[in-house]
């Protein structure tokens, strides 16, 4: 009996922290796209066989295709994906880059990377 309450306790204590942590990362995300929408900060996407690039008036950062290993699609969004991390990857729409921009892309990860099944 006693061992079963104390599962119980620590389940739910467990569930707690998880839904705590869960909050504190949803609050900093919308931060963060909260800051992104009211800045005037311009960002610029380029993206070629060797690399993609994100350059903001103050940073730029780089990534090499040697960093991710699968790619995939979903309702006209394209995923790329790090081995290691789903949380790690980007994700890239017509909405978001333009039409011809995301065929090029959708070139280049078809020809470096490997396709992973749906989502």
């Amino acid at each position: 009996l006693y061992l079963l309450a104390f599962v119980w306790v620590i389940s739910v204590a467990y569930g707690v922290i998880y839904m705590l942590r869960k909050s504190k990362r949803k609050k900093w995300r919308n931060s963060i796209i909260k800051k992104n929408l009211n800045s005037q900060t311009k960002y610029y996407l380029q993206f070629d066989d060797e690399k993609i690039s994100l350059t903001t008036e103050l940073h730029k950062s780089e990534i090499k295709w040697e960093n991710f290993k699968y790619f995939t699609e979903y309702k006209e969004i394209l995923f790329i994906i790090q081995e290691k991390s789903l949380y790690n990857g980007l994700a890239f729409s017509s909405a978001d880059i333009g039409e011809e921009a995301l065929n090029k892309l959708k070139s280049i990860a078809y020809n470096k990377l490997s396709r992973l099944q749906d989502l």
